[in-house]
């Protein structure tokens, strides 16, 4: 199960995500992200903090939606990931991906103006 939040700082989501992102919950992310991405919104902060557990279906979410909104200018970055999360990033190496970040104000902060 997951929870999906959306805040803004001036033209960033904020994408809060609570729960777990596995294969079941993935697509109700998917969703989301590629939703905001598609009404133009392609500056994307994914905020992990709530987040307890993330599958390669996850995985592949947070690299999909990266990947499109980069193709319309934009981007996807990482912030908050803590424990179990926080070592699958870096075991996995989405953190070479992905841009992270330790809070969510200077994820949205590193978007360039």
């Amino acid at each position: 199960m997951i929870q999906v939040t959306v805040a803004s700082k001036g033209a960033i989501r904020i994408l809060g995500l609570t729960g777990q992102l596995d294969a079941g919950s993935a697509p109700v992310a998917d969703k989301r992200l590629l939703g905001l991405i598609e009404d133009g919104d392609n500056r994307i902060v994914l905020d992990l903090a709530g987040l307890t557990y993330l599958a390669s279906a996850g995985i592949r979410t947070v690299i999909s939606s990266a990947r499109m909104a980069r193709i319309g200018g934009g981007d996807v970055y990482i912030a908050g990931a803590v424990g179990f999360v926080s070592e699958v990033i870096e075991q996995c190496g989405l953190g070479e991906l992905v841009r992270c970040f330790a809070t969510p104000a200077e994820a949205a902060a590193a978007f360039p103006a």
